[in-house]
């Protein structure tokens, strides 16, 4: 707060930033806290750090909100995760390797091995 408050010569002052994770500047803001505290970009060297510990809670805490006001802003856009069917796959590795149709889908057909 030292560095970020009322007097910052800085373009960030944390008694104006919002805590509305909703809105998407204030999203931004608080995503781009939170990756330059996590690279260990701030504080800056030769300023105070907090306790890792603390630092470790709040970069936790930080994130988990980040992730849910993420979520919610997809709502119902999310799809979850399937396998390709054969055709499905056969016209992925067509278009990936600009192969003949009939290529694709001979690989496509190839029986399965697992490792």
């Amino acid at each position: 707060m030292a560095c970020h408050g009322a007097r910052t010569v800085t373009s960030l002052n944390f008694e104006r930033l919002g805590f509305d994770l909703a809105d998407r500047e204030t999203f931004r803001k608080w995503e781009r806290i939170f990756e330059r505290i996590e690279a260990g970009e701030m504080p800056p060297r030769g300023a105070p750090r907090p306790d890792p510990a603390v630092a470790d809670t709040a970069l936790g805490a930080l994130q988990s909100a980040l992730v849910d006001a993420s979520l919610d802003a997809r709502g119902p856009q999310r799809t979850t995760l399937r396998r390709l069917t054969r055709l499905e796959y056969a016209y992925t590795v067509q278009d990936l390797l600009q192969i003949d149709e009939d290529a694709a889908r001979s690989l496509g057909e190839m029986p399965h091995t697992s490792t």
